[in-house]
């Protein structure tokens, strides 16, 4: 790794391209959180772009751990440090989960104040790094707990005239003046994409062939920006006659976009037994999808970065899937939709998660 970056450094001074871009190209293919700060800060000096950008992704992404090493206080400079923090994009996680608002901003506080004392910055730097974060967020208490490690900063006029609006805001439920509306608003992450998961999951027979296929589902699709709102789950006997089980006969996904997209046996048909439905709350995306399955979708069960679970919901039997892709939340969701037993029936699913990169694959 040390002597592929001596090899781009000097191939960037001399201009060699196509070794500067191999190069380029292994460092990529080789960053991790162990050198994530050492590549950055190379792509940063050298003006390599994608490099740099998958670089401060992954800061991003490993905030907790990377923030704690030594490379991130003796070779960050604050122009790179203030420059993510600033970003309206900016999301931490921490097992691949997007956290809350509120733990966001507590991860963000910690990072920020380790760095100012680490690096002895001016009073005037740790004012600007401070201001990045949304304090109004964190308990005020929390906020009390985490400065009072750092006598000299609660001691600084402006540093409290940045954490008494806090407080006043929490108490009063209303954004002091002193405080911009961007600093009481949630961080939310800047989608650029969103990919299908390659599996399909539940599925007895070989694609419906022994079904009667209705259709495919999961059109129109939301625009990617688009974030789940609401999701219905429509249940139905496993088998009418006489009726008994329970698998999920449809699904209705509701997108801040207006977008509804459902799929399977719909609210109001005569077959639908119970609607099961949850809403998300403001920055709360769905992380993990539990299906179980066999000839049919038999329950299914969400889980979110809020660590909330909503169901599961339908019949018990049939192989467990677990769902997830890390650093992603889902965006939305593709099927089969099958007659089965004398009506509608999920008989497949594909499910589209939000990409924070630049990867993206249609259907």
């Amino acid at each position: 790794m040390e002597n592929v970056a001596e090899l781009f450094i000097a191939s960037s001074y001399l201009q060699v391209v196509f070794v500067k871009e191999s190069c380029e190209r292994y460092l990529l293919d080789n960053l991790d959180k162990s050198n994530c700060i050492r590549t950055w800060c190379l792509a940063d000096q050298y003006n390599a772009m994608m490099l740099n950008k998958k670089a401060v992704l992954m800061f991003m992404m490993e905030f907790e751990n990377i923030s704690s090493t030594e490379d991130f206080v003796t070779m960050v400079t604050m122009e790179m440090f203030l420059g993510v923090l600033e970003q309206e994009g900016l999301v931490v996680s921490r097992d691949g989960v997007i956290f809350p608002p509120a733990e966001q901003e507590v991860s963000l506080l910690e990072g920020v104040l380790h760095y100012i004392d680490s690096t002895k910055c001016s009073t005037e730097n740790a004012v600007s790094l401070l201001k990045t974060v949304r304090l109004p967020f964190i308990e005020h208490t929390m906020i009390t707990e985490h400065m009072s490690k750092y006598p000299r900063l609660c001691q600084n006029n402006a540093v409290k005239k940045l954490v008494d609006p806090a407080k006043t805001f929490q108490e009063s439920s209303e954004p002091p003046q002193q405080t911009s509306s961007i600093c009481v608003s949630p961080r939310r992450p800047k989608i650029n994409g969103y990919m299908y998961d390659p599996k399909t999951y539940a599925v007895g027979g070989k694609d419906g062939i022994h079904f009667f296929l209705i259709s495919h589902f999961g059109l129109p699709k939301p625009s990617k920006e688009a974030l789940i709102t609401s999701v219905d789950v429509h249940l139905r006997f496993g088998s009418h006659y006489p009726p008994q089980g329970t698998i999920v006969g449809g699904l209705t996904f509701r997108y801040s976009d207006n977008t509804v997209t459902q799929g399977g046996l719909a609210a109001g048909f005569p077959f639908c037994t119970k609607v099961e439905s949850f809403t998300l709350q403001d920055c709360e995306y769905i992380t993990k999808v539990v299906i179980t399955s066999g000839w049919m979708i038999n329950n299914i069960k969400f889980e979110t970065n809020f660590g909330k679970s909503y169901g599961p919901w339908g019949g018990e039997d049939g192989k467990e899937h677990i769902c997830v892709a890390p650093n992603r939340y889902l965006h939305s969701f593709a099927g089969i939709n099958i007659n089965f037993d004398g009506c509608s029936a999920v008989h497949q699913v594909r499910l589209g998660w939000a990409t924070l990169d630049d990867t993206e694959q249609e259907l």
